[in-house]
């Protein structure tokens, strides 16, 4: 069987925004579920969605727990990515072979 490659394309306030409207009991969003499941994900616009660092800490750990590869574009610095959401995690979306462009 030929394996089939699914790639994700959503936004930083796609996700919080998902996250923000879920109500307690239901099963999980569908754009939080895909992104938690997607073997290849792209957020666009990641470090300037409404603060929420435990949610990206949480979902980033896992993508990177199961080997999945996690692509984000972002205006923000390394710096400031480091500042809001800790080194660690920003490690895990360079890990293994990742790299950040600054421009």
């Amino acid at each position: 069987r030929d394996a089939i490659l699914r790639v994700r394309w959503t936004t930083a306030a796609e996700l919080v925004g998902a996250r923000l409207t879920h109500r307690f009991g239901e099963s999980e969003p569908r754009p939080i579920a895909d992104a938690r499941t997607t073997r290849v994900l792209v957020i666009d616009e990641f470090g300037f969605e409404r603060p929420d660092p435990a949610f990206w800490v949480d979902l980033i750990d896992q993508r990177y727990s199961r080997g999945f590869v996690t692509i984000t574009t972002s205006g923000a610095t390394l710096d400031e990515l480091r500042a809001k959401y800790g080194a660690a995690t920003i490690r895990k979306l360079i890990e293994p072979v990742g790299s950040i462009v600054e421009a």
